[in-house]
């Protein structure tokens, strides 16, 4: 369909299985502007599309930035993250609001200034290409982690929904979008 976003397709198909992913950590700036960090545990950024993310064991990683565990960063095409038990994970910084302790989905941020005409430094970025459609996350036992500086202990979502909304205004079934189903904490 005109106008919809295609996969960026730079990471086809991993699949990342039968791992334990422990006692890792992840370091950011403190705006999350220069240099975005990724989960403390894994990270799977803009490209990834078709991603499996699979009975995999996440335990005791730190970011101090968005995500202790596992961060879905950027514009992937049907993820899934299924079977998984994320567990003692934290997104910590004293200084800035983090997110995310367990799984952090977010969109990345749009760089580009919208009043591009006037230089100024504190023209608001546009926005956000959200981050893909159909992502699934299914049958995971989420448990003990902790956003200390912001939201979404277990899981949060944020900027899943960005230039989709804006151009398919009217047909939500075209918005990206996130499954969470049969997750116990």
């Amino acid at each position: 369909m005109v106008g919809t976003h295609l996969p960026f397709c730079l990471d086809n198909y991993v699949n990342m299985h039968n791992n334990a992913i422990t006692s890792n950590s992840s370091l950011g700036d403190e705006l999350f502007s220069g240099t975005l960090a990724g989960g403390g545990g894994a990270s799977f950024c803009t490209g990834s599309d078709y991603y499996k993310f699979n009975y995999n064991w996440v335990c005791g990683n730190v970011s101090s930035a968005e995500g202790g565990g596992i961060t879905h960063l950027g514009f992937n095409y049907d993820g899934d993250i299924e079977h998984n038990t994320i567990a003692l994970n934290e997104s910590s910084n004293p200084t800035v609001p983090t997110n995310g302790g367990g799984i952090m989905v977010m969109g990345t941020p749009d760089t580009d200034p919208v009043c591009t005409t006037i230089p100024d430094a504190d023209c608001p970025p546009g926005l956000s290409d959200g981050s893909g459609p159909n992502l699934v996350i299914n049958a995971n036992l989420i448990q003990a982690n902790a956003a200390d500086s912001g939201a979404g202990g277990g899981i949060r979502l944020q900027q899943v929904n960005g230039t989709d909304v804006s151009t398919f205004y009217n047909r939500p079934t075209l918005w990206n979008s996130v499954s969470l189903t049969t997750t116990s904490s």
